[in-house]
């Protein structure tokens, strides 16, 4: 019982001494009138020489409707990962899924909506070297 309370206890006290950052994002496509705007949190945390890195976010793409005031998403795009550092060297697990979002003012059939142009998801490991 009292392993897991002082288990308990560091944990708390680790995430009290993390990092956490995040951003908010708004943009225009060049090509073409498509708008997008995306949110993301990275949580930082060192134990020792170890630095573990969290981190997710959204993007969404939207067409805007004829007089600005409101917006027709199509696309979202979901990220999540983990970066374990020590000593410059680091494994990295990415997870990225892309999902197309139906909106009634765009598609006329339901099935339109569906079609998924640039794929669904892509899950990767990797390894690497900060500089």
């Amino acid at each position: 019982m009292w392993i897991k309370i002082i288990i308990i206890f560091l944990i708390i006290i680790n995430i009290s001494f993390a990092e956490m950052k995040g951003y908010i994002e708004a943009g225009r496509s060049i090509e073409d009138r498509f708008v997008f705007s995306e949110i993301g949190l990275k949580y930082n945390h060192k134990v020792w020489k170890l630095r573990n890195e969290l981190y997710g976010g959204v993007l969404t793409w939207a067409e805007p409707a004829d007089n600005w005031n409101s917006f027709r998403p199509y696309r979202v795009i979901y990220t999540f990962g983990s970066k374990a550092v020590y000593k410059n060297w680091y494994v990295r697990y990415r997870h990225f899924c892309n999902h197309a979002v139906y909106s009634s003012a765009i598609h006329k059939e339901k099935t339109d909506w569906l079609n998924n142009r640039w794929g669904d998801t892509m899950t990767s490991i990797s390894i690497g070297l900060e500089f």
